[in-house]
């Protein structure tokens, strides 16, 4: 949403600023976007169409506060324009002052019965108490090459994840996994895994507990697993954020510790991820590197990603995962695609390989599949 009217001049500048504040909105870029508005501000202060335009960059760059400020100043240069306080309304509607934005956009409604944001902002602040969240299913195989006694392998994955009221974030996982051997007389193992996550989430943070259940019939055996995640947004000319993951893994011959912090940049359509991973088990310490590139393209969103360093029984809390085979992985690559059929639903489909070494030296890889689909509410 923006507004290039009520321009006071036909300088060239003026106009450039406007143009490329435009197109590095349409990139995601709004940090170089509010530059180039403030930059022409202080040639042409108090002009509505800067003020204004500058505003919504504001206020799709999430920064409500600023941006209500910029809409309320827009509204006394240009004594009330509709687009101007439409733009407050909406201000204070995503700040959660809904008794003060609400009323100020029915009256935009009875000056104009047309101005649908108007009446999504209405509805938003109707319904910003009920229980919102994401369901999701997928399915998954595996094949081994190499391992002495593993052949394939299925699962099945079920979860949710709801928030309420607002900020509250619930989440379960529930994942079956059944394996078959190479030797038909050697018995597989099933293995049944349980995830929950409580915590705060809103636009700028994400504070979350964890803890997994996991009981099984192979040589490793059950686990219990516990940790902490935290996750900081951030602005700027290249957004992204911070995260670091932390979990501590009892299984019933030794106790396994991870620290994992990451860090994002978001560049347009393209994202960039590396971590850093440590653990401390069985005595030893371990560390592994990973980075991941992500391009979002339309209603498809591709993913490339690889690790590198040796990890034990690792535990992925976050991801809901944990690899706790009796082989250490060396390395993996991956790759991945999401398709948004709607507002509400996607389908997903992942490829993991992982090289694999056991105890005695033997090495042996595993291909992992999966694919799913997710509901969101």
């Amino acid at each position: 949403m923006g507004c290039f009217a009520n321009v006071a001049t036909a300088d060239s500048d003026y106009y450039q600023a406007l143009s490329t504040a435009q197109s590095a909105v349409q990139t995601g870029q709004y940090a170089a976007a509010a530059d180039a508005l403030e930059q022409a501000l202080t040639q042409y202060p108090r002009d509505y169409g800067l003020t204004l335009e500058l505003a919504w960059v504001e206020f799709q760059w999430g920064r409500f506060a600023r941006a209500e400020q910029l809409f309320r100043e827009a509204a006394a240069l240009s004594d009330g324009a509709l687009e101007a306080r439409l733009g407050v309304a909406l201000s204070l509607v995503q700040e959660q002052r809904c008794e003060q934005g609400v009323p100020l956009l029915q009256q935009l409604l009875a000056q104009d019965a047309r101005i649908e944001a108007a009446r999504s902002g209405i509805r938003s602040c109707e319904t910003r108490d009920d229980v919102h969240g994401s369901l999701w299913a997928g399915i998954g195989g595996s094949l081994y090459r190499g391992d002495p006694w593993k052949d394939v392998s299925g699962s099945a994955m079920l979860g949710l994840r709801l928030r309420w009221p607002q900020s509250l974030q619930l989440g379960a996982v529930y994942r079956f996994l059944g394996l078959r051997a190479l030797d038909p007389r050697v018995a597989g193992f099933v293995q049944h895994e349980i995830y929950g996550q409580a915590g705060f989430a809103d636009e700028r943070i994400e504070a979350l507990a964890h803890a997994a259940l996991i009981w099984s019939g192979d040589i490793v055996g059950g686990s219990r697993h516990a940790g902490a995640s935290l996750r900081l947004r951030y602005g700027g000319s290249l957004p992204g954020d911070v995260f670091v993951e932390a979990s501590a893994s009892y299984y019933r011959d030794l106790w396994a510790f991870r620290l994992a912090p990451s860090w994002t940049i978001i560049a347009g359509p393209w994202s960039l991820t590396l971590e850093v991973a440590g653990q401390h088990v069985d005595r030893q310490w371990l560390g592994a590197g990973s980075g991941s590139v992500t391009l979002t393209s339309g209603k498809f969103t591709f993913s490339l990603g690889g690790k590198l360093g040796a990890e034990y029984r690792a535990a992925y809390l976050y991801q809901t995962a944990v690899f706790n085979a009796a082989d250490r992985s060396l390395w993996s690559v991956s790759a991945g695609t999401q398709l948004r059929i709607d507002a509400t639903w996607s389908l997903f489909v992942s490829y993991i390989h992982v090289r694999l070494r056991s105890g005695d030296g033997l090495s042996s890889a595993l291909h992992n599949l999966s694919l799913g689909s997710v509901l969101s509410f």
